[in-house]
């Protein structure tokens, strides 16, 4: 579908979102479900299909009853000026949050796989001059690029899967009894966690076309993502087995090191390595997007251009200072982001959708019932 300047597709926003989801899912989930749920860790994503749906499906409602109006009128709309803009904040602040975070985890898992004699800021700069260059150009260019990106990471995965499913341990995966099933919804929450990105992608709305196919491409996008989940986590934990999943820094890396085809090609790895540096590329640019988004809507700004190379300064620092080890940023991530993660990406949402049938309900009353 053809779009204007500035204006992409319900298609291409869930194609960004589910580039954006790889990225985390290489990196964090395996390791997490693995801790938490053990063997039965590769079910947990099912788990998070049921509130990732019910998210789309009050996004949904909300951009229809509210047509024409980007998520943050409608925030404002519902909650009241003053209220709207401190919960915008809130937003903002995540959203800066969550850039940094990843841009200092990009960081960190490039001086792990390939360049670790190069110090973090250096990366951290080389990486945010592009994506401050790409930005001035509009979200436009990542959304065809997803289009382009998105098929060549589906391929890969399957690719890899195919190599690596003779090597998964039947015994590694099963037995899965029902009193797994606290250690399986405790696995999910991470899951939940960055499956609640799409609510933050949603402020962009007003740059969207086409919303009516909202919920035709959201549940396309909740099984890719939820199987895809599933399929990693199958194979780590299948392949390493869970104690060892947990444990080791970089798990999907491990196990994609095993393979060798017909003793021949050996090094796959690399292209693992390339896929990772698109996938945090692209979510650290449509955080940074977001963001300029959000802080258009708090102050009421005509044009956030002139603000993108201060915002990029802004995360150099923050992501600089945000931990000093890698696993302060994984302990961090573990404890404290997944919560905040679930309750703005899902129980703000679920609030807003319920005082938006309140309030309907009290204006209809008002209508039938007008004071005197």
């Amino acid at each position: 579908m053809k779009t204007g300047k500035n204006r992409i597709s319900v298609k291409q926003l869930f194609f960004v979102f589910t580039i954006m989801v790889s990225s985390p899912t290489t990196r964090l989930l395996p390791k997490y479900t693995a801790a938490k749920a053990e063997q039965a860790g590769w079910v947990s994503p099912v788990i998070s299909a049921v509130p990732f749906i019910l998210l789309i499906l009050i996004i949904d409602s909300l951009l229809k009853k509210y047509k024409g109006q980007s998520m943050a009128d409608i925030i404002s709309n519902i909650m009241g000026k003053l209220l709207g803009k401190l919960i915008l904040i809130v937003y903002l602040l995540w959203s800066l949050w969550l850039t940094a975070m990843y841009t200092r985890y990009y960081t960190e898992r490039l001086t792990s796989s390939i360049y670790p004699n190069i110090s973090t800021g250096v990366l951290i700069i080389l990486t945010l001059i592009p994506i401050a260059y790409m930005l001035h150009s509009g979200f436009t260019v990542i959304a065809r690029m997803s289009e382009i990106l998105l098929p060549f990471i589906g391929a890969t995965l399957i690719m890899l899967a195919l190599f690596l499913l003779p090597k998964v341990r039947v015994d590694n995966l099963l037995p899965v009894y029902f009193n797994d099933i606290v250690p399986i919804f405790n696995g999910s929450i991470a899951v939940t966690g960055i499956l609640s990105y799409l609510f933050l992608m949603f402020f962009l709305s007003d740059n969207l076309v086409n919303l009516k196919s909202l919920r035709k491409f959201g549940y396309i996008a909740a099984f890719v993502n939820i199987s895809s989940i599933m399929t990693v986590n199958l194979i780590v934990i299948g392949v390493l087995n869970s104690s060892l999943a947990r444990r080791v820094s970089m798990p999907v890396l491990t196990v994609v090191k095993q393979i060798s085809i017909m003793d021949t090609i050996e090094n796959i790895e690399a292209i693992v390595v390339a896929l990772w540096i698109f996938t945090d590329f692209t979510m650290i640019t449509t955080l940074l997007v977001i963001v300029l988004k959000l802080f258009k809507s708090v102050l009421n700004l005509s044009d956030t251009k002139p603000f993108i190379k201060i915002f990029a300064v802004l995360i150099y620092f923050l992501s600089m200072g945000i931990c000093t080890r890698r696993f302060e940023l994984e302990d961090f991530t573990n404890s404290l982001l997944m919560p905040i993660n679930i309750t703005l990406g899902y129980g703000f949402p679920f609030a807003l959708y319920f005082l938006s049938k309140l309030k309907n309900r009290s204006k209809s009353k008002k209508a039938i019932n007008p004071s005197p």
